[in-house]
C-alpha cells in the first residue's frame, strides 16, 4: 500500500511542477513516465511486495478471467529480494 501512496504523491508533485514551469509535450511526458517508473521501482524495492498483494492479483484474475502472468513473475522476483 505504501508504494501506491508514494506513487500518488509523485504523480501529484510531478504534475504540479510540469504544469507550473513547462509546456507539456509528448517527449516530455515519456521522459516523466520513465522517471516515475524508476522512482516507483525504488519504492517497491524499499518496501517490498507482500503475499496478500499477490493474492489480490490472483483474485482479480479469477473474477475477471484475465492472465497477468508477467506481472506475477515480476512480483515474485521482487518478493525474493
Amino acid at each position: 500500500m505504501l508504494p501506491g501512496v508514494i506513487g500518488s504523491v509523485l504523480v501529484g508533485t510531478i504534475y504540479a511542477l510540469i504544469r507550473t514551469f513547462l509546456t507539456v509535450m509528448l517527449p516530455l511526458l515519456v521522459a516523466l513516465f520513465v522517471v516515475f517508473v524508476g522512482a516507483y521501482a525504488i519504492a517497491i524495492l524499499q518496501f517490498g511486495i507482500k503475499v496478500i498483494e499477490i493474492e489480490l492479483v490472483l483474485k482479480f484474475e479469477k473474477e475477471h478471467g484475465v492472465d497477468l502472468g508477467p506481472f506475477k513473475i515480476v512480483a515474485k522476483w521482487f518478493m525474493n529480494l
